[in-house]
């Protein structure tokens, strides 16, 4: 025989180890998908990544080779159900993780009303009890096909085959369910039709806040418009007019001669009156005659 061939990595691990956004999905998808180890959900996007760049690589090329593999690819996709047969290669690139993964069988199990979570169709598979098209399925990351989907059973040796096992769901459950799951769709696509409608600019709904100097500018052209307004027409209002622009003038060059005047004579008092405290302080005192002392005394 020979060496074995070398078994390489199908999948691909996150480049960033601490994202939250990306940490908060794949909790989330944990928790629906029933999912072991995280591991599972890198090989859905790995290959769900390999069908979106095999699409990139193929849509601008233009032979008949690249045709060939264009609908090659197309087909296998139409087949899993992630695409419909009038769609377009294009159409590949808006494939989302969470429509792959509902193709694997522990969810269609789920899907049929076979299990009732999935851990409980995972625990189904892997210890054999189910069939597709008639051959024992025992990973529960088989991508079931269209096709297969109808022929998704329990084996006929299984003690699950019969409808009376207690961990077999009633058609009463499954109606319930279905009719639980339809409810849920709806709310999910009233939600995210009023998510879309608040996410519209806001600047439509609030009024607009004007720039301080747009402000500035609206006032000046406001007063303008007064002015405008009040300007006179008729030839005794324009006289009258300037004859009060007049009479302001004189009024105001008035008052402020007034002033002037006010504060020359307040300064020349003030001048004054240092120049008389000045010559108090320099005069030395009076002395006093001896002989006028004399005289007092006899």
């Amino acid at each position: 025989m020979g060496d074995p061939r070398k078994t390489r990595k199908k999948y691909e691990t996150p480049k960033h180890p601490w994202n939250k956004a990306r940490i908060d999905s794949e909790k989330a998808l944990v928790k629906e998908y029933g999912f072991r180890r995280k591991k599972e959900i890198y090989k859905m996007g790995s290959l769900l990544k390999a069908y979106k760049d095999r699409a990139k690589d193929l849509i601008p090329k233009q032979s008949v080779q690249a045709d060939l593999l264009r609908n090659q690819l197309r087909s296998k996709l139409i087949t899993l159900g992630l695409i419909s047969e009038e769609s377009q290669i294009s159409e590949i690139l808006g494939i989302e993780i969470e429509e792959l993964m509902n193709r694997r069988l522990d969810s269609i199990l789920v899907k049929k009303g076979l299990a009732r979570s999935p851990l409980q169709a995972r625990q189904f598979i892997t210890h054999g009890h189910v069939l597709v098209s008639e051959k024992p399925i025992t990973s529960p990351c088989y991508l079931v096909s269209t096709e297969q989907e109808s022929q998704v059973i329990f084996r006929a040796r299984s003690s699950l085959y019969s409808m009376d096992h207690p961990e077999r769901m009633q058609p009463e459950e499954i109606a319930k369910r279905i009719e639980e799951k339809e409810n849920e769709e709806k709310q999910a696509a009233s939600s995210e039709k009023d998510q879309k409608k608040s996410s519209y600019p806001k600047k439509r709904y609030q009024k607009k806040t004007t720039h301080p100097k747009k402000a500035e500018t609206k006032e000046i052209k406001s007063k303008e418009v007064v002015a405008q307004e009040e300007i006179p027409v008729t030839v005794e209002e324009i006289k009258a007019k300037q004859e009060e622009a007049e009479q302001h003038k004189t009024h105001t060059v008035e008052t402020e001669v007034k002033e002037e005047l006010e504060k020359e004579t307040e300064k020349g008092i003030k001048e004054e009156i240092e120049k008389e405290e000045g010559k108090r302080v320099n005069t030395p005192p009076e002395k006093e005659n001896p002989k006028e002392v004399n005289e007092d005394a006899a």
